[in-house]
């Protein structure tokens, strides 16, 4: 009976953050891509700058809006931070070596 509960409730998450525009799910969820840009960031060179991570991030986080479907099981939050985690490996495969994308979490 509980695991109905559970179901439903996840139903209704999904239909809703389906039904918002992409721009008010931009809006809702840009702390994710500024908090996996600093993460992120923490283990890459100081030469990287945190702002390029961030707007690579956002570029993720715009992808992320235009396709998610909630009918496949997983929250918007999760499937966004996927997306902006390549997005910034993307823009770190430019700046470092394959050891240091790896360990950073970026790739490879």
């Amino acid at each position: 009976m509980g695991e109905s509960n559970r179901t439903t409730g996840f139903a209704a998450e999904y239909a809703a953050v389906r039904d918002l525009p992409t721009d008010e799910l931009v809006e809702k969820y840009a702390h994710l891509v500024r908090r996996i840009a600093y993460h992120l960031g923490g283990r890459l060179p100081a030469s990287v700058d945190i702002n390029d991570l961030v707007q690579a991030g956002m570029l993720g986080l715009m992808e992320a809006a235009r396709k998610y479907a909630g009918d496949r099981g997983a929250n918007f939050e999760t499937y966004a931070g996927i997306r902006i985690r390549g997005r910034c490996s993307m823009n770190c495969a430019g700046w470092t070596g394959c050891r240091v994308r790896y360990t950073a979490g970026c790739g490879a």
